[in-house]
């Protein structure tokens, strides 16, 4: 099942709100799920789609992230070349 911002919903706490929402992909050294990337007032948090009728879920507090940086990495995804990448610490 495609993620999407009702998923998110369901862990938003009830003073969060959406501000942003992107279709994407996460890449942690060890997995690469396709998913939600939604920013709200208080963090980004990533929604997979699910696999097996699991879906993953990750947050990343404002006050946790030291940086981030974007570029156009030679990235081959769904067969297009080229995608931007913004990379979070």
């Amino acid at each position: 099942m495609k993620a999407n911002i009702e998923t998110v919903k369901k862990y938003l706490k009830d003073t969060e709100e959406v501000l942003s929402s992107l279709y994407c992909a996460i890449n942690f050294s060890y997995i690469y799920r396709s998913g939600i990337l939604v920013a709200t007032n208080d963090k980004l948090m990533f929604c997979a789609d699910a696999m097996f009728r699991k879906g993953l879920k990750w947050e990343f507090h404002y006050d946790k992230i030291s940086n981030y940086s974007e570029n156009n990495g030679a990235v081959v995804y769904g067969g297009v070349p080229f995608v931007k990448k913004i990379m979070i610490h």
